[in-house]
C-alpha cells in the first residue's frame, strides 16, 4: 500500500495485548517505531519481517508494535485463537531473549514491554488506517517521535522498505 493512500498521523488507540494488559498507542509518542498489522494467513510474513528488522537495527533498537486483525475469527473460536497467539509470543520472547543474550543484553524483566502483540478482534484499529487485506498480506508503517507516518511496506519485503527510513538498510 503505498503511503499517499495512508492517513499523515497514527490515529490513537487501545487494544489488549496477548498477555492480557491493554496497551494504548500513544504511550509510545517519543521515539519512532514501526507499526505492523497482519492476520492468520500473513503471520509468517509478520514474523519474518520483524526478525529482519531486529536483525538490521540491533536488538531493541526500536520499538515493534505488530496488530493482529482478528475480525474473521468467529466468537467461538477466540479462546483457541488466543492460545495461538499466546504461543506465538512465548516464541517470540524466546527468541528475543537469544538475540539479546547473543548480543551481551538481558531480555527486560517484563518482555511484553519488547514483544508487543496486540489484538484488533473487530478490525477497528486496522480500518482506521485504511488498510485492507491484511489478513493475507502484512503492512508495516514506520511512525516518527511524533507519530506521524513516515514510511511504509508490505508483504514479504517490509524490512527492505521500513530499514531504510529508519536509518539503516540497503
Amino acid at each position: 500500500m503505498p503511503i499517499q493512500q495512508l492517513p499523515a498521523q497514527a490515529t490513537d488507540f487501545t487494544l489488549d495485548h496477548v498477555v492480557g494488559h491493554s496497551v494504548t498507542l500513544s504511550s509510545f509518542k517519543g521515539a519512532p517505531m514501526v507499526l505492523m498489522f497482519g492476520g492468520k494467513d500473513s503471520a509468517d510474513q509478520l514474523r519474518n519481517n520483524v526478525l529482519a528488522i531486529r536483525r538490521g537495527l540491533g536488538a531493541n533498537q526500536v520499538q515493534i508494535v505488530s496488530v493482529s486483525d482478528l475480525r474473521a475469527a468467529p466468537r467461538p473460536a477466540r479462546i483457541i485463537v488466543k492460545k495461538q497467539l499466546k504461543k506465538a509470543y512465548e516464541e517470540a520472547v524466546a527468541e528475543q531473549r537469544s538475540a539479546l543474550e547473543s548480543a551481551g543484553k538481558p531480555l527486560p524483566e517484563d518482555p511484553s514491554k519488547v514483544i508487543v502483540m496486540l489484538m484488533d478482534w473487530s478490525g477497528s484499529v486496522v480500518d482506521s488506517f485504511g488498510l485492507t487485506g491484511v489478513d493475507r498480506e502484512a503492512v508495516g508503517l514506520v511512525l516518527d517521535a511524533d507519530q506521524n507516518i513516515i514510511g511504509s511496506g508490505s508483504g514479504d519485503h517490509i524490512a527492505d522498505d521500513v530499514l531504510p527510513v529508519l536509518g539503516r538498510g540497503n
